[in-house]
């Protein structure tokens, strides 16, 4: 079953978020993670979609109006929590200030468009279209905010560029970020 993000489900989310998807945000760990979920919860224009399977989080999507300006959005939604939750991760893995910075060079939060930021199945659950029914649900989402195409960008080596192919999908771009290659992706609704 498919519902909206909770207070109860953020570490759920969060603890899935660390353990299924590389990249940035997981780096920083769980505690930022909670913190970045809890502070969704307060901006109307980022929602998550959690996929619960007998009583626990089997997967889910978080989707954003507008990547424009998505990292300051949350940390003046949230400064106490996200900022104390940035300097904790920094201050346990100080070369994460490297990546901080390139983060601020994401093509995505440059631009005006709605972005599906992810989608997550835990490992035990994968293959059986759960991702397919949350990427489903997304687009009812979207489409209920009247957008009508977003973006998803995904690592290049990822299994994960095939799923948002098979999706209808199409790739606009590729780009450096951090050192590795990725894919821009766009899906019209």
């Amino acid at each position: 079953m498919v519902t909206f993000l909770s207070s109860s489900d953020i570490l759920s989310v969060s603890s899935l978020h660390k353990k299924e998807l590389p990249g940035f945000l997981s780096k920083l760990g769980e505690y930022f993670l909670t913190e970045f979920y809890k502070t969704s919860l307060g901006i109307p224009s980022v929602f998550t979609l959690v996929y619960k399977k007998d009583g626990e989080i089997a997967g889910f999507a978080t989707g954003v109006e507008t990547s424009r300006g998505l990292l300051g959005t949350f940390f003046r939604e949230n400064p106490m929590g996200m900022g104390s939750a940035l300097c904790f991760a920094v201050l346990t893995s100080p070369k994460l200030i490297f990546d901080i910075f390139k983060t601020l060079a994401y093509p995505g939060f440059g631009h005006d468009h709605a972005e599906l930021l992810s989608i997550s199945v835990d490992s035990k659950y994968q293959r059986k279209g759960i991702g397919k029914e949350l990427f489903e649900e997304t687009i009812k989402e979207f489409k209920k905010r009247k957008i009508n195409s977003f973006k998803v960008s995904i690592y290049d080596g990822m299994s994960a560029n095939s799923f948002y192919k098979k999706m209808g999908c199409k790739l606009d771009s590729s780009f450096s970020f951090m050192g590795s290659k990725m894919n821009y992706y766009s899906f019209k609704i």
